[in-house]
Order: C-alpha cells, then structure tokens, then sequence
C-alpha cells in the first residue's frame, strides 16, 4: 500500500498537488488496518522483547536484510536489537556527505552522530565486514544518475515530503546499496521510523496519536520494488504492538510527570516529546528511557534540521551554486513557489498533514 493524501472531493499521490487542490487534507496510512487495532489495550510483553520478536520475525521473512544506520537513538536500538540477540544482519549502511566535511569533528553537513556514534560502534562489535559508507555527494556528479530527471521540475511530486537534495540519493537507494547477486533474493531495507509523538484532545480528556506524512513520505519517498521492501522498524503495520507499546510508555509516563511536577497533561506531554529519546519521569526522580533500551550511550547528537526544503545535510551545495545538481534543485524549488505562493506556512517548511485519530 502505497499512502496518499485525500480530502472529501479527491486522493492525491502528491503532496504538492493535494496541497495545491485542497484546503482540508488528511493523510492515508493502513487505516483499514490500523483501525482494526484496540489502541486502548497495552500490549502485556516487554518493550524488548518486541523489538526483538520483530526482529526475528523479519529476518526469517527476508532473505537479506540492510539497516540504514545513521549513529542516532533509532537506529541504534535497532541495531542493539539485532546485535544482542545475536539476530544476523547482512547489511549495514550509514550514509552521507563525508567528503565535504573537514574533519571528524565536523557537524556542518550533520554526520557528526556517524562519526561519533555509528563509527565506533561497528568497531567495537566487529561488525566492519558487512559495513558500508556512502557518500551521496559523489553519486551527485551526474544527473543521469537520478531517476527524478525524468520529470523535470515536477520531480518535487514525486519526492515525497522533504525536498533537500541528499534526498534524490534516497529516492535511487535500492539501485545503490543492494548488490547485484542479490537481485534474484528478497531484501528488507530497515529503516529506524521512529519514536511517536504522543497528542492530548483536552475537550474529550484523551491521548491520541496521528501519523505525521513527514515522517512517512520521508527518504525519498519509495516504498517497494521487485525485489526489496522499505521497512518501518518501529512503524510496521504487520507487527504493530511496537507501536502500541511504545505509545502506552510514553502515555503513563506523561501521568506520572504529570502527578509529580503538578504540571498539566499537555505540559507534561510537551516536555516529553521535546526529548528525543523520550525519558521516563520516575516517582523517584529518575530519568530512564521509556520506548528506548540503548546499552551503549550515544556521545554525540546532531539536531534535526526543520527546513523542508534545504536541509543541513546539504550544506556544501552552496559552494557548488552552478552545478547541474543545484540548478536542477532550484527548478523544483520555483515549481513549487509558482503552484502553491503562499500556501507555504514559511519559507523553511510545507504545512505537515496528519492522518486521522487513534484514541487511546
């Protein structure tokens, strides 16, 4: 299944056009299935134990199995997941703008988290022989390379969400990173999407929680192939106790902050989503992770970028204004202002369209 976007009249595969035909929109993602769910119920099993039944259940899916690895909280408890249950992954890839930085220590293309988290922790687990960088900037020295070139300047319908340039890699990614000799077996793309963000709907007195299109029409916005699937670790409509769980963590973590600090829900709420790998507020004062079980402390994280448009990973393209790349990014940028002007809520971000509610 492929998500879309729909309002009363009509369904859009683009959110550039649903943006540009409709006002009020919503944001299609396994309702059919994920209204089946009781959302009210806690699954009773440990949040570990999730993470590692989905983990066994998708390498006996799959016959290959890559993790896009970034050195952040999400792909790193996958990655732990995998690594301490002793659960074979055939593949691990972190990816990025190596080569434009100056040095290690370098956060200006945002791979500060791969060189300080990812990078040391394959050496340490012995894991190098099934590891592998890639630098989409070099990928970028041709446009043949690009599927997108194709359809011109309305390569922005076909992106997805995020419109910054390191996302044409993304877009080619199965192309890329997925040998040759495995094109006759069926591979898994493990992608670490991602911690949920917990609502409160004051009127009715509950949480709920949406489905966020940035989140989901993210990486290039390519689902399937003929001989792969991109998959949602934490996000799996086939295995969807993980999500559940992950949401009650955080719901009974609100009320206890909520009970001890004297704060309202929505405070408390909005304290816990503001941290990215969700601590819970313990009645004795502790902080420990409520979704996250990460043995291997991260050293370093870099912030996420909230520009749509122009991301920080992309950086090093504006020393490289009057490359074929960059033209053919800013030709996109103009169709975009030309369709929507003012629909824009500013000039970093396109407005985010939510799917219906799950109450809990």
């Amino acid at each position: 299944m492929i998500p879309f976007y729909y309002s009363k009249e009509n369904i859009f595969s683009s959110k550039i056009e649903a943006l540009e035909k409709s006002d009020k929109l919503l944001f299609y993602y396994h309702d059919m299935e994920y209204d089946k769910l009781n959302w009210n119920l806690e699954p009773p099993l440990d949040i570990k134990e999730l993470y590692k039944l989905n983990a066994l259940r998708l390498r006996e899916k799959y016959d290959k199995l890559i993790l896009c690895y970034s050195g952040g909280y999400d792909s790193t408890q996958i990655l732990e997941t995998f690594v301490f249950n002793s659960i074979k992954l055939d593949k691990i890839i972190t990816v990025g703008a190596f080569s434009q930085d100056e040095n290690s220590d370098s956060d200006k293309n945002m791979n500060i988290e791969a060189y300080k988290n990812a990078f040391p922790f394959i050496k340490k687990y012995n894991l190098s022989e099934i590891y592998e960088t890639f630098d989409y900037t070099k990928f970028f020295n041709s446009l043949s390379n690009l599927h997108l070139t194709e359809y011109g300047h309305n390569w922005v319908d076909k992106i997805g969400s995020f419109f910054s340039v390191h996302h044409f890699f993304w877009h080619n990614l199965e192309e890329i990173v997925i040998p040759n000799l495995w094109r006759n077996k069926k591979t898994g793309i493990i992608f670490g999407i991602e911690r949920p963000y917990l609502f409160y709907d004051s009127q009715n007195g509950k949480f709920y929680f949406s489905f966020k299109d940035t989140l989901i029409n993210s990486y290039g916005n390519r689902y399937n192939s003929l001989y792969s699937d991109r998959l949602f670790f934490f996000w799996d409509v086939n295995f969807p106790n993980i999500l559940l769980k992950q949401l009650h963590l955080i719901k009974n973590s609100c009320l206890i902050h909520h009970t001890s600090s004297k704060k309202s829900i929505e405070e408390c709420l909005n304290d816990i989503n503001r941290i990215s790998n969700t601590p819970i507020l313990t009645e004795d004062g502790r902080n420990v992770s409520a979704v996250y079980n990460i043995k291997n402390s991260l050293t370093v994280k870099s912030p996420k970028s909230s520009n749509f448009y122009f991301s920080h990973r992309d950086r090093y393209l504006m020393d490289h204004t009057n490359s074929e790349i960059f033209k053919f990014y800013i030709n996109g940028m103009k169709n975009i202002k030309a369709r929507l002007g003012n629909k824009s809520l500013s000039i970093e971000r396109l407005p985010i369209i939510y799917s219906k509610r799950y109450y809990l």
